[in-house]
């Protein structure tokens, strides 16, 4: 599967791919998103995709099972993808890779990017650990009542 950059000055789409796209999405609808509570947040990150190209990325918001991200790449629904964000944990920035899945792919309007919701396919058990104690910190925070 290979990844299309979103930029109107390097790619276009076919009206064929387009259509693509708008199938693929439309099998799709009824395709689990993540689940409530999502919290924002402003990570960095960077996602490899099958084809072993890097791009950059930001996490957006957390959930239980996954994240969302902005990007210049869209990618198709059932694409795998790895991503590598940190954490601020215990005083200390931990990273976190894990082996994901796109569940849901928009392209914002005036070549502002992609929205990626990534699903958890495999972390591994500490980094996963490190992940849930941040969301439940993060869910018990009075001044960080930004859920989604």
């Amino acid at each position: 599967m290979q990844a299309v950059p979103w930029r109107s000055n390097q790619a276009s789409f076919s009206p064929a791919t387009l259509m693509l796209f708008v199938a693929e999405y439309e099998s799709n609808m009824s395709q689990e998103r993540l689940a409530q509570p999502r919290y924002m947040v402003h990570w960095q990150s960077r996602i490899m995709t099958r084809d072993r190209q890097v791009h950059s990325a930001l996490v957006e918001h957390i959930a239980q099972k996954g994240v969302s991200i902005k990007t210049d790449t869209a990618l198709t629904l059932g694409s795998d993808v790895n991503i590598e964000f940190y954490i601020k944990y215990r005083d200390k920035k931990e990273r976190i890779r894990a082996k994901t899945k796109v569940i849901y792919c928009r392209v914002l309007s005036s070549n502002q990017g992609v929205v990626l919701e990534l699903k958890f396919t495999h972390i591994s058990g500490e980094e996963m650990h490190i992940y849930n104690n941040t969301l439940q910190l993060l869910g018990n925070a009075r001044e960080f009542q930004l859920k989604l």
